[in-house]
């Protein structure tokens, strides 16, 4: 064990290196830098808990500051240490137990540090809400394969097959996250769950005639009403519209020789997927539209920012972009704002794009080429979405 006149007689040495007190308690002493011209000693815990090291930084050692940790203290924050990391399992053990489903989405939110408000959240909520309603609020394995097939039954009368399965599918995230968080063993009964003719009633989604998309890039070009500049962004990036709706000014970059939008998570826009980050040329009537916009605000459609619970309201976006296209057309038979996506994908497959480069420019790729999002990549892509436009 160490004493204090050895921690304070430690000297600073030209490589880092680090001495044992006792049972899991270090004093790093690194060496000089600008930062710290004297160099720096400082105590780390390291503790074996469930066969992982456990490390934890518990203070500098700086006699005569406020901040100052003593050999005396540092032994007392690892015990600390400690403690926390025992109470913590203990807590564990404690959740593992008797935890009907509804409470599983307040287990989830703590773990995964998600916002209560967010819409992932409310539809999670509302799925569980939806089943208990029907079979009871209980533990999951407590619901047995013949209670789930009596439910989905059940919402059959009310729902697509598509629909039912989300819903499935947003339980089974939770109740399998929770599981593996506290450790739970049992079998539920959501995953792959039996629903009969699914997909039977799916209803395809029919892409933008070139006629009708000539008529919207008329209407749009030009235009100061800010659904029609959503459209005309969707028109040529196949952006999904929560993407759009969630642009920051600094996204769009205009003065290069290839303009791009550069797809990216922002604190309040969350992404599909990890493969939604991206780089979008912009062509045709999307940068027609984008050279039009106000980038002197941070956002650039702020009217679809709710502050309160940090998020864009991407459905209320894509309610009003639906409108505002059946308003143009004069009925209400026409391709959702989500068919540009697709109607995007039929133009680039009609210019002999290849594949992975239709997959990147939609966010559908799942690894990334050595070039992705440098110049000549976005020109490789801006050549095929150009080409696209005679379509």
């Amino acid at each position: 064990m160490l004493t204090d006149t050895q921690v304070k007689n430690l000297p600073i040495e030209e490589e880092e290196y680090q001495t044992l007190d006792f049972k899991g308690l270090y004093l790093v002493v690194l060496p000089k830098t600008e930062k710290n011209p004297k160099g720096r000693k400082y105590w780390k815990a390291v503790i074996r808990y469930e066969n992982k090291l456990k490390k934890k930084v518990l203070g500098d050692y700086l006699p005569k500051s406020k901040t100052h940790v003593s050999l005396e203290m540092a032994r007392v924050k690892k015990s600390e240490f400690k403690l926390e990391l025992s109470t913590g399992k203990q807590k564990a053990e404690e959740e593992r137990h008797s935890k009907k489903i509804s409470e599983y989405p307040a287990i989830y939110i703590r773990y995964k540090k998600l916002k209560p408000e967010s819409e992932q959240i409310k539809r999670v909520i509302r799925d569980i809400e939806n089943m208990t309603m029907f079979l009871g609020d209980r533990e999951p394995h407590e619901y047995s394969k013949l209670e789930v097939s009596d439910y989905i039954h059940h919402r059959l009368f009310e729902v697509s097959t598509g629909t039912i399965q989300r819903n499935f599918n947003s339980i089974n995230a939770v109740v399998n996250y929770v599981y593996d968080k506290l450790e739970i063993d049992y079998r539920h009964r959501f995953n792959k769950p039996d629903i009969p003719h699914k997909g039977e009633d799916k209803k395809e989604r029919g892409d933008f005639t070139s006629e009708q998309i000539y008529l919207l890039r008329q209407v749009v070009e030009g235009s100061d009403n800010i659904r029609e500049h959503l459209v005309g962004l969707l028109i040529d990036t196949g952006m999904r519209v929560s993407e759009a709706v969630g642009l920051a000014s600094e996204d769009v970059i205009l003065d290069c020789e290839t303009p791009h939008i550069v797809l990216h998570k922002n604190s309040f826009r969350r992404l599909k997927t990890k493969n939604s980050v991206r780089y979008i040329p912009l062509v045709g009537s999307s940068l027609a539209v984008a050279k039009s916009l106000d980038y002197s605000r941070t956002w650039l459609f702020p009217s679809y920012l709710d502050r309160d619970k940090q998020e864009f309201k991407g459905t209320s976006a894509s309610n009003a972009m639906n409108k505002r296209v059946r308003g143009i057309f004069g009925s209400k038979d026409v391709p959702t704002s989500h068919s540009f996506r697709h109607t995007l994908t039929t133009r680039l497959r009609s210019v002999r794009c290849p594949k992975d480069i239709r997959e990147e420019i939609c966010g559908w790729r799942s690894t990334v080429p050595d070039l992705y999002g440098q110049p000549s990549d976005i020109a490789i892509k801006a050549k095929y979405l150009e080409a696209s436009l005679e379509w």
